[in-house]
């Protein structure tokens, strides 16, 4: 290095990553009665399940656990047993407490 005036070291260009910040979601109309919960969760799910696998466990841990955390908490145990499992595990399950509108009012 030189301390003189001359030019500054070339600085090499950012490089492109794998990553991107844009979500993949879809919309859909939701149906009181028909959709119970909500799934959120990062690619480290969807990367090991398919979304029927997902809803499936889910709706089964419900019913048989009767509790929305222990339901996830099975979710998330499938995704980390599963050999296909290489990235973190993150979720959120949002339930649907469907109250009747009356009509009425």
């Amino acid at each position: 290095t030189s301390s003189g005036g001359g030019t500054p070291p070339a600085q090499k260009a950012p490089r492109p990553t794998a990553l991107s910040a844009e979500p993949e979601f879809t919309v859909r109309r939701l149906i009181p009665g028909e959709d119970h919960f909500l799934i959120l969760a990062c690619d480290g799910l969807w990367d090991v399940l398919t979304d029927l696998e997902a809803c499936k466990i889910v709706a089964e841990g419900l019913h048989r656990l009767g509790s929305p955390q222990e339901a996830c908490d099975r979710l998330v145990d499938t995704v980390l047993r599963s050999a296909r499992c290489t990235d973190n595990v993150s979720v959120v399950l949002v339930m649907l407490d469907w109250v009747p509108v009356d009509a009425d009012a």
